[in-house]
């Protein structure tokens, strides 16, 4: 099942884009003088900052959010993360977007375990976010509803703690 990404001007976005909006801007102030000026390291110069432009433009392209059998995958350009849904151990909602795959304001932290130590996150912003978190709910029934687009797996209560019949609150 595949999410579309929720796109909105935000910092973010701008950040990533700036340079692809000032490619324009080089050209018509170095080649609007005319080609007398022209030098080799120009051209360089030129490619440099066109490929800059492709790689900061690609993942505002090509961002996408997968729950495929039992992982979900996100890609975010180059980049591609996956893991398997029975490793998620929170999702909720986040104002954090630093190392995010996120392009929009409301965007979703999805915690999962590496392994039984070491925890990660994914931040991504899914367009219809209540959709988004229903399929990860109906999935992993390992997570409980504990408000609205919050998913958490239960902490584990000991046996011994469980059975005290005095315990100080």
């Amino acid at each position: 099942m595949r999410f579309a990404t929720k796109r909105e001007w935000c910092w973010r976005t701008i950040l990533q884009l700036a340079p692809c909006l000032m490619l324009p801007l080089w050209i018509v102030l170095f080649w609007g003088a005319g080609f007398e000026h022209f030098r080799a390291s120009s051209a360089v110069s030129l490619a440099g900052w066109a490929a800059m432009s492709f790689f900061c433009l690609w993942p505002f392209l090509v961002t996408r959010y997968e729950i495929t059998g039992d992982d979900l995958a996100v890609r975010f350009g180059a980049t591609r993360v996956s893991f398997p849904l029975a490793d998620i151990y929170e999702v909720g909602p986040t104002r954090d977007l630093l190392g995010s795959f996120a392009w929009s304001h409301d965007p979703i932290r999805v915690r999962y375990h590496a392994n039984k130590i070491v925890g990660r996150f994914v931040i991504i912003s899914p367009r219809d976010r209540d959709a988004f978190v229903t399929a990860i709910a109906e999935r992993c029934p390992h997570l409980e509803h504990i408000g609205e687009l919050r998913l958490k797996r239960p902490l584990p209560v000991s046996s011994a703690i469980a059975q005290c019949d005095e315990c100080i609150c």
